[in-house]
């Protein structure tokens, strides 16, 4: 707080410390209550997304990570079932995606048994490449996965047409 018991905003930057408890925007509204600045990083996205996008500004974003596709990578997949998973490019064929599919428990993420692959068309790819942590169980950065898959399903029909 300032002298006149305002709430001051904050610029961020490698040497913030993470200490702080609370985070605050430039018109003073609260950004973060917690020890991790991750949640501003996923304030400023969906910040951004909320500005409009054209359907075309969309279809180039998504052709870009389309385009990046490649074997051995992790990306994340939207499925018909409002639900969105992260999986590892085993082969690719034309628009068709081999991938296996990592299993979300609690906090992290994990193999399934077996090297099951399932084929998915490029079209359902919306994020990535996903950066993954640790060694089998995985923790990734998932707020930013979320957003992007909120505003995949948002336009995901007009983005398909």
């Amino acid at each position: 707080m300032d002298n006149k018991g305002k709430k001051r905003s904050l610029n961020i930057c490698p040497t913030t410390p993470k200490r702080i408890k609370s985070l605050y925007d430039e018109q003073n509204h609260i950004i973060s209550r917690d020890n991790s600045l991750e949640s501003y990083e996923s304030h400023k996205i969906t910040r951004q997304l909320s500005q409009r996008y054209s359907i075309q500004d969309i279809k180039m974003k998504l052709q870009n990570i389309q385009t990046a596709v490649q074997e051995h990578l992790y990306f994340a997949v939207s499925s018909e079932h409002d639900l969105f998973y992260i999986g590892k490019i085993k082969q690719i064929e034309d628009e068709d995606i081999f991938i296996k599919f990592l299993e979300k428990s609690a906090d992290n993420f994990h193999w399934t048994k077996g090297d099951q692959k399932e084929k998915v068309n490029i079209k359902f790819i919306f994020y990535g490449s996903v950066h993954l942590y640790g060694n089998n169980p995985f923790t990734m950065h998932i707020d930013q996965i979320t957003i992007a898959y909120k505003c995949y399903k948002k336009n995901r029909l007009g983005i398909w047409k």
